[in-house]
């Protein structure tokens, strides 16, 4: 149901035994990529297969808590028609440290204040009514690309254990920063650039639109309806300035729970789709229905010439909203 593919345990006893991953979303995903890859990118997939089984270990008779090993012989990312996670009960592999979570304080957002035709309120209600579930093969093909009903909290303790990890070699966090913002844009060119050319969106979204301003307050309705806290656009200068507020951002409320104050900004997706709001409106001109293929993506990204986004507030370092100002 939550977009990640297909497996089946029907081959696991108190041995272990071979998981078999009929479809994947990141094998798909890696698979579509542009580079080739030397080792399995399932990763998700390999953890929620152990998960899983130390989870529900008596009805396999198998306990996974005292160390295991999986291998992964077959993989989608890798070019085969299917993955497979080997599990092994005697091996060595150990859980991570459980991390305890802290409480963290949730409040009212304030109400959009912003002047716009769009009626946020009929936007999210359409989206949260939208059958967004997997298919027969466990996939979620919606708005051009493949999505899950993700979990929040596991991208983000991966995105932090990570960006942690780049501090603690480098001795700072500008690669790591890079890179996750990179993520971002990827997200928001294709995610809500999607979004933005689906018959969904023409359907609700477009008949309220009566200026281009209004493509940003539009694709900002449809964020409000994902779980990544309430976006509040604060300033939109055409073609030139954008500033958003994020009231309970999931990324710095992640932060908070799991590792406690964050001393860098830590919002890296909101970031980078912000930033790519103004790309695909202002630079890439989403309202001329484009392609969105490789080569829109490094026109508007990689090539530059258009907008960047720089995090100037974030509730994970103590303040009160995160802030995203993305210019020319």
């Amino acid at each position: 149901m939550g977009g990640f593919g297909l497996l089946d345990f029907s081959d696991v006893d108190g041995t272990g035994g071979t998981v078999v991953g009929e479809s994947s979303h990141y094998g798909l995903a890696f698979a579509n990529a542009r580079s080739e890859r030397e080792v399995p990118a399932e990763f998700f997939d390999r953890g929620f297969v152990a998960g899983i089984l130390r989870a529900a270990g008596d009805a396999f008779d198998l306990s996974l808590a005292d160390g295991f090993d999986i291998d992964q012989p077959a993989s989608i990312s890798m070019g085969d028609d299917r993955c497979e996670f080997v599990v092994d009960a005697e091996g060595e592999y150990q859980w991570l440290e459980y991390l305890n979570p802290a409480e963290v304080e949730w409040y009212e957002p304030p109400e959009q204040t912003a002047d716009t035709a769009i009626d946020e309120a009929e936007v999210i209600e359409a989206v949260q009514g939208l059958d967004i579930t997997g298919n027969e093969e466990g996939l979620i093909p919606a708005f051009g690309v493949n999505l899950t009903a993700g979990y929040g909290e596991y991208y983000n303790k991966s995105c932090f254990r990570f960006a942690n990890t780049v501090v603690d070699e480098m001795g700072d966090i500008d690669v790591a920063r890079d890179m996750l913002l990179e993520a971002g844009h990827i997200c928001g060119f294709n995610t809500m650039g999607g979004i933005m050319t689906s018959p969904e969106w023409d359907a609700v979204v477009k008949p309220m639109i009566e200026s281009r301003e209004d493509w940003i307050h539009g694709i900002v309705a449809c964020i409000n309806a994902l779980g990544w806290g309430t976006w509040r656009v604060e300033e939109l200068v055409p073609d030139e300035r954008f500033v958003v507020r994020i009231h309970n951002p999931y990324e710095s409320v992640d932060h908070e729970r799991w590792f406690g104050a964050a001393d860098y900004p830590v919002d890296f997706t909101a970031t980078g789709v912000a930033n790519a709001l103004m790309n695909l409106v202002y630079y890439g001109d989403i309202t001329d229905d484009p392609t969105l293929n490789d080569d829109d993506y490094y026109e508007l990204f990689v090539d530059k010439g258009g907008f960047e986004a720089e995090q100037t507030a974030c509730a994970a370092m103590g303040d009160d909203y995160s802030e995203v100002v993305v210019t020319r």
